[in-house]
């Protein structure tokens, strides 16, 4: 027995194993580009405002729009502290630049977001490094505001993965190719 080795970094180490040989089994049963495919679809979300328009990378710009299409995707990481980054389709990270929404890139504090409960079902809050929250008003203006109110109110969704492929759809359809 080696005392220099923790039961915390056997059971990492088994973890990652584990995970790894689930990883190589999904790829030799449904083949390793479907798998890809269905992994990078789980990660991609829709922002949602209380107008029901979808938070939008427009060519740089922060924008809402009706639409479900790639510049309205989103992917959320975590950046720590129970905080997340919010990266566009572009691969530009939104953040709160002195009170202005726009994109920067990750790895700073501006472009640090939380999410919290909001009322409602599956309502979220986005609230800024700075305390403040991402918020729409009636003409589509994003702005980032103090209070708690609807026009603060966003809904996250995991974009429903189409594919192309028909045994990834019917592996899919079937629920034996689920990626958590």
């Amino acid at each position: 027995v080696n005392p220099n080795i923790s039961s915390d970094s056997v059971r990492i180490s088994y973890f990652l194993t584990l995970q790894h040989s689930l990883s190589k089994m999904k790829a030799a049963i449904f083949g390793p580009a479907c798998v890809r495919e269905v992994e990078s679809a789980a990660k991609v979300v829709y922002i949602t405002s209380h107008h029901n328009k979808q938070l939008q990378d427009k060519q740089g710009h922060v924008a809402l729009h009706e639409n479900k299409q790639s510049w309205e995707e989103w992917i959320i990481t975590d950046a720590g502290s129970q905080k997340v980054f919010i990266t566009s389709n572009q691969g530009k990270v939104l953040r709160d630049d002195h009170g202005t929404v726009n994109f920067g890139y990750p790895g700073g504090h501006w472009e640090k977001w939380s999410l919290s409960n909001a009322p409602g079902k599956g309502k979220v809050y986005i609230t800024s490094h700075r305390g403040k929250l991402l918020a729409t008003r009636d003409n589509d203006e994003i702005y980032l505001g103090d209070e708690k109110t609807k026009e603060a109110e966003w809904t996250i969704t995991k974009k429903g993965h189409v594919t192309k492929n028909e045994d990834c759809k019917k592996w899919q359809e079937a629920g034996t190719l689920e990626i958590a």
